[in-house]
């Protein structure tokens, strides 16, 4: 299982008795802030928990940094510390956080012409992950980011898989019917599970679930790892394995910073993010087991027998409207299928 950090194991990264006061006081303003050794402090935002292999590879990033750079320290803030995925992107434009790493959703919000990567089932698993985002696609994907938001990507990660949780089994579309699903904002998703038979209901992680809890919505999809970092056994009892999204997460820089860096502290920079993306992705299959596993010692049912076949035919057909109503890129997503 992928290790829980505190708020005080994370002072490791940032200097003891400097790092407590940086943790509280490192969102305000674009001021560059240093440790107590004089190194630069890389605030690195994200909304994942502490059980996220998201969050893994962050501190991952942050020993690697301490290890190899004398100038360098990295940040990590977990749990939405600086902010949404939005607001995180919005930070990076204006240099008001160094680094961020997020989901795919920002994307569709910043470059939706590149909206369509985000399609359900449009990437197969994570070999193919890597063909889109380590390809063409992925390099025209990062130019568009560092022009609309001077966010530099300088790796693709992988999330796992994600499945739908609610509180009976989800073996076809219709056992969707009536079913008000929270889904992250975008209208790839929101049209995509209104095709599946879905209500959808946009909010953010944050919410989640108080709202579960409380009947605000009855089902959620996240991958596995997200499920039970967040607990969601507490609040659904069947996890169906629909296995609908297999998606990046884009580990980026503000270009503000990267500009006020060396030419060496790049270098190091960007390696340090590619040797923390392979521990993270190593992360991300192990724990896919461990995760499922965990789910069903706290008593949720796991569904194995999903008519992926039918939910993918419903995708391709949203897929086909939504690109014919120009909602992304001509040919965008036949060249994420084709992708190799």
């Amino acid at each position: 299982m992928i290790r829980r950090l505190s708020r005080r194991s994370l002072l490791r990264w940032t200097g003891t008795a400097a790092g407590a006061a940086l943790l509280a006081t490192a969102a305000c303003g674009t001021r560059t802030t240093f440790d107590e050794d004089g190194r630069r402090l890389l605030r690195l935002g994200y909304i994942m928990s502490e059980g996220d292999p998201g969050h893994a590879g962050a501190v991952r990033l942050a020993e690697l940094v301490a290890e190899r750079s004398d100038t360098l320290r990295i940040l990590p803030q977990p749990n939405g510390l600086l902010g949404g995925e939005q607001d995180l992107w919005e930070g990076l434009h204006i240099g008001s956080i160094d680094m961020a790493l997020t989901g795919v959703g920002p994307i569709s919000f910043f470059t939706p012409q590149f909206a369509g990567v985000q399609m359900y089932y449009a990437i197969r698993d994570l070999s193919h992950l890597d063909a889109v985002f380590h390809g063409a696609i992925g390099r025209e994907v990062a130019a568009a980011l560092l022009e609309a938001k001077r966010g530099r990507i300088l790796d693709w990660w992988h999330r796992g898989a994600r499945q739908v949780t609610a509180n009976r089994p989800i073996r076809e579309p219709a056992d969707l019917r009536g079913l008000k699903l929270r889904c992250p904002e975008g209208r790839t998703y929101i049209e995509s599970w209104r095709s599946l038979g879905a209500s959808p209901t946009p909010m953010a992680l944050g919410e989640l679930f108080t709202a579960l809890e409380q009947g605000v919505v009855d089902a959620q999809e996240n991958p596995l790892e997200l499920i039970e970092s967040q607990s969601m056994s507490e609040v659904q009892s069947h996890v169906s394995m629909t296995s609908h999204q297999y998606a990046a997460f884009l580990m980026a820089v503000s270009e503000r910073t990267w500009q006020q860096l060396s030419a060496a502290e790049q270098d190091l920079l960007h390696q340090a993010v590619v040797d923390a993306g392979t521990f993270e992705k190593r992360a991300v299959q192990d724990i896919e087991s461990t995760a499922r596993a965990a789910l069903r010692d706290d008593g949720m049912a796991v569904v194995e027998d999903v008519d992926i076949a039918r939910f993918e035919e419903i995708c391709l057909d949203t897929a086909r409207r939504l690109e014919t109503e120009g909602l992304w890129q001509s040919g965008l997503y036949e060249r994420v299928r084709e992708a190799a």
